[in-house]
């Protein structure tokens, strides 16, 4: 069974869309619900996210972590990428540094506030607040993705398992 869940009707209707149903492939469910409140107990083995992270402040990971850490089954995974921070100074660090600025200014002026923050997502960060909620974690370089010039890889697999 595979289980989609967003907070947002419209992606879940894209999902939806984009996902055929199959007799023979796993039976796909869609649930619209808020990451900071899943309605999911012990339910799962696996959690995966991509991409969803700029949409939490860093003030909410710890509950969002830990309502990861209830949805998952003892030993069950929660996998995500981790794409390495652009070099300080780079076109991309300003380009991104741009985007938060502008994205403050406009939660600033405007209601309701959209949160979409590109540079708030720290590996030690993360890392240590897993590792509070109950996790395991694990890092290991996706090499299909390069290497930076320093050899530092441009993305690593976070995977965390929940114990006990």
């Amino acid at each position: 069974q595979v289980t989609g869940v967003d907070f947002s009707a419209g992606m879940l209707a894209t999902a939806r869309a984009s996902v055929p149903r199959r007799s023979d492939g796993p039976q796909l469910a869609w649930v619209r619900a808020d990451a900071r409140d899943l309605p999911f107990v012990a339910a799962f083995d696996l959690a995966v996210s991509f991409g969803a992270f700029g949409h939490f402040l860093p003030a909410e990971r710890p509950n969002l972590f830990a309502q990861i850490h209830r949805a998952l089954r003892p030993g069950g995974v929660f996998a995500f990428p981790l794409p390495a921070p652009p070099p300080v100074g780079s076109r991309t660090y300003w380009s991104l540094f741009a985007f938060d600025t502008a994205m403050r200014v406009r939660n600033l002026l405007w209601r309701p506030s959209f949160v979409m923050y590109y540079r708030t997502f720290r590996l030690h960060e993360v890392r240590e607040e897993l590792l509070r909620a109950g996790f395991s974690v694990e890092l290991s370089p996706l090499e299909e993705l390069g290497r930076r010039s320093d050899g530092s890889p441009h993305c690593r697999l976070l995977v965390a398992r929940r114990l006990g």
